[in-house]
């Protein structure tokens, strides 16, 4: 048996109908949120979540718990930061939420889905760029200028 444990999915999104956790992202640029998360997460690629269910049921020596994430997290701060460099013209809240949640900076081991060949993951920077042109493409989002 195998279970491939994702993280905090993030990308494009198939139709206007969104899944939890764009939803999150979604309501960041929408100034929807008046607070981000205080608290740590690993994210993925959508793709490569797809990828790493795909390698689950076609590599034979897969088995237990594949763990499909970018190797660090991160607080929702430094997502923050970095969404609201990349795209000034959303008014994304600088303030963190007061609940706190699991803030420890911790690593994904990746070691065993990379051990059958899965490849290198995409960067957060590319999940979020990807899911803000899919949110901007399925008129979620204003178009951003540099579309």
């Amino acid at each position: 048996m195998v279970a491939v444990n994702p993280s905090f999915v993030v990308g494009p999104i198939l139709s206007a109908s969104t899944t939890s956790t764009a939803l999150i992202v979604l309501a960041l640029l929408r100034s929807d949120l008046p607070r981000y998360p205080n608290t740590t997460v690993g994210f993925v690629h959508v793709g490569d979540a797809v990828l790493a269910h795909m390698l689950a049921m076609e590599e034979p020596r897969a088995s237990g718990r594949l763990i499909c994430s970018c190797h660090v997290a991160m607080h929702w701060s430094e997502v923050v930061a970095s969404l609201r460099e990349r795209y000034p013209e959303y008014l994304i809240t600088d303030e963190c939420g007061t609940q706190k949640g699991d803030d420890r900076a911790h690593k994904m081991d990746t070691t065993k889905i990379r051990g059958l060949g899965f490849p290198p993951f995409l960067s957060v920077q590319q999940m979020f760029d990807d899911g803000v042109k899919s949110f901007v493409d399925k008129g979620l989002l204003p178009p951003t200028a540099d579309a």
